[in-house]
């Protein structure tokens, strides 16, 4: 496994933006691949159970949005929100 600096990071990024996906189809393909992993190994045990998705701010809370949003979708009981700024 290769650990990037930050800088890496953001320049790996700002590589797949220009190749590949746009920030946001990669936010949605992230998070929706999160939710999967979430239900592929949690999902009968959170059944009737309650939910709490914490997000950051910019990025980290796009992360955040889209597994959440897909829990919600499909458990009873999640409440988003969200805090601008």
């Amino acid at each position: 496994m290769k650990i990037l600096t930050a800088q890496q990071t953001r320049e790996a990024e700002n590589n797949c933006f220009e190749e590949y996906y746009s920030e946001g189809e990669l936010m949605l393909k992230a998070g929706t691949a999160c939710f999967e992993q979430i239900m592929k190994y949690y999902g009968d045990d959170m059944m009737n159970k309650s939910v709490a998705v914490f997000c950051g701010n910019g990025k980290n809370a796009g992360d955040g949005f889209r597994p959440g949003q897909r829990l919600g979708e499909q458990l009873e009981g999640i409440l988003q929100t969200h805090r601008g700024g």
